[in-house]
């Protein structure tokens, strides 16, 4: 009785499969095909607020609207740093440190593994 359920079983995969096979083949081909631009792909490098003392405020690339800086905050190209009077902030870059000192509007124009500026 055994041998027989598991015949019917291989029966009915073997039927089933090559009309599987095609029905994800024609979803496939249906889909618009994957762009893959630089825009979608995240930063190689970032850098990280390591550091903050005052009023340090955080500019997105892109965005308009200045928010407050939160320790550990990924920083990419793009992106502006302000520090307030009598506030500092530090950004930490692989081996490397930037630090910020009071009244100072950072911008990153380039990050990457091979360059920062």
């Amino acid at each position: 009785m055994r041998k027989t359920v598991a015949a019917a079983q291989i029966a009915l995969f073997a039927l089933l499969m090559p009309l599987f096979l095609v029905s994800v083949s024609k979803a496939q081909s249906n889909e618009a095909p994957q762009q893959n631009s630089t825009d979608d792909n995240p930063p190689s490098r970032v850098a990280r607020l390591s550091f903050i003392k005052g009023d340090v405020s955080f500019l997105r690339a892109g965005l308009d609207q200045w928010s407050q800086a939160i320790l550990n905050f990924p920083v990419t190209t793009g992106d502006r740093i302000y520090t307030d009077k009598k506030a500092r902030a530090e950004l930490e870059v692989g081996l490397y440190a930037v630090r910020l000192s009071e009244s100072t509007d950072l911008t990153v124009t380039n990050l990457n593994d091979q360059i920062m500026q």
